[in-house]
């Protein structure tokens, strides 16, 4: 797979469509550089930080409009900017060296061996079951204190270590559930790729679900969250990185 270095609409449109066809959101590590692919209602958008003080991010439609803009963290009011010749050059150049690296890290995934996925997939079907969440959630521990991760307080969950551990159990509007969290800071090198925004706590993982088909069937489904402002979004199974994340985890 070939994709077009220069940075125009049609460029961040196929660069979003070769890493994520189907799902809303995926995030990438590429060397120094997060990456979060994010698909909207009317346009794609792919955000770039670096040091957790500099971001840019590009924003493409299909009907080829196309615009870059930068924030910088540092500042005393982050707000996003423009981004164009007038620019600081820290950021100019900055997406002069992402953008290419990026579109090489794609096309290298691309051609990632296909039996590498199957096998990461493979063990975390058969590690990950559905009995074996329904055993977690029907713990004492949880039926009695942590019921449910969607409350704002202590009882939401609870930390081991590094790691957050938050529950679901059944109900009439929710299928069973176990997230494994880790907290992201300036000062920990984070398991989860992550997005950083401010200097309040955030939170990356993985969720552990059940999925229930129209037929009644059950399935265990994986989801992710990149930072605690976003939203849970689909493991993404063509990634070896998530889905060796998601089997450490």
């Amino acid at each position: 797979m070939a994709l077009n270095r220069e940075l125009t609409a049609s460029s961040v449109l196929a660069l979003v469509d070769a890493v994520s066809p189907r799902a809303r959101c995926r995030t990438l590590q590429i060397e120094d550089t997060h990456c979060v692919l994010t698909r909207h209602a009317s346009c794609v958008t792919i955000e770039l930080s670096q040091d957790d003080q500099r971001t840019v991010v590009l924003g493409a439609s299909s009907e080829g409009e196309f615009e870059a803009v930068y924030v910088d963290y540092r500042s005393r009011e982050p707000s996003p900017q423009k981004l164009d010749a007038k620019s600081p050059r820290s950021f100019r150049d900055f997406l002069a060296a992402a953008w290419p690296i990026l579109v090489s890290s794609v096309e290298r995934r691309a051609l990632a061996s296909k039996a590498d996925l199957l096998t990461l997939r493979t063990e975390l079907e058969r590690e990950v079951t559905v009995a074996k969440i329904m055993r977690i959630v029907g713990l004492p521990m949880v039926t009695e204190k942590y019921r449910s991760s969607l409350v704002d307080t202590e009882d939401s969950g609870y930390w081991h270590g590094e790691r957050l551990f938050a529950f679901n159990v059944e109900t009439d509007e929710h299928t069973p559930s176990v997230d494994v969290m880790e907290e992201v800071s300036p000062d920990l090198r984070p398991l989860f790729p992550h997005t950083r925004r401010s200097e309040a706590v955030e939170l990356s993982g993985y969720r552990f679900g059940i999925n229930e088909a129209a037929n009644g069937k059950r399935s265990a489904e994986f989801a992710y969250c990149p930072h605690t402002e976003s939203e849970w979004g689909d493991l993404d199974l063509e990634s070896c990185e998530h889905l060796s994340a998601a089997l450490a985890a």
